[in-house]
């Protein structure tokens, strides 16, 4: 839902700027 409003073009320069991470058991992913 929260992506829905971007348009093809917004979602796929998001898509290019993530990067795989590897985390530990009991680290915060994300933060508020």
């Amino acid at each position: 839902p929260m992506l829905k409003e971007l348009e093809n073009y917004e979602r796929m320069n998001l898509a290019d700027a993530l990067v795989p991470r590897t985390c530990t058991d009991g680290q915060a992913i994300i933060r508020q």
